[in-house]
């Protein structure tokens, strides 16, 4: 509940600041910014694993969960820390490059190909962990 008035008000104001320039939108302003485009990297980047818990059964995929998750966060943080490094060296993230994009979208489909060549290695190569318990 306390997020949707950060992505909220990070929304607005980015759409407020589109047409002024970078030196007139206060500092604590491009910070809500930053802060608000983090949060939601992480529901980008854990989608695919929230998918994999509802799709599957527990024993299915019985210690791929960890890693899963494990896989999920060098990324994340990679992305966040580039994100805050253009704040702090003044770029605006709605001004970017096309250089400056592609760094982004790299980020990004590398992850999702790490996580599903994992995810597909352990469901497929080899195959489910049934706890025959009988």
């Amino acid at each position: 509940m306390i997020s949707i008035p950060v992505y909220y008000l990070g929304f607005q104001t980015q759409l407020n600041c589109e047409d002024h320039p970078k030196e007139s939108i206060p500092t604590n302003l491009q910070l809500v910014i930053t802060i608000s485009e983090i949060f939601s990297l992480s529901f980008l980047y854990y989608w695919f694993f929230l998918n994999t818990l509802f799709y599957f059964q527990p024993f299915q995929i019985k210690g791929l969960k960890l890693k899963l998750v494990l896989l999920c966060l060098p990324f994340y943080v990679l992305e966040s820390a580039y994100r805050i490094a253009l704040q702090v060296f003044g770029i605006s993230h709605s001004k970017l490059t096309p250089t400056q994009r592609i760094n982004l979208l790299c980020f990004y489909f590398l992850s999702l190909l790490v996580y599903r060549f994992t995810f597909l290695q352990v469901i497929f190569v080899k195959g489910p962990e049934l706890s025959n318990s009988s």
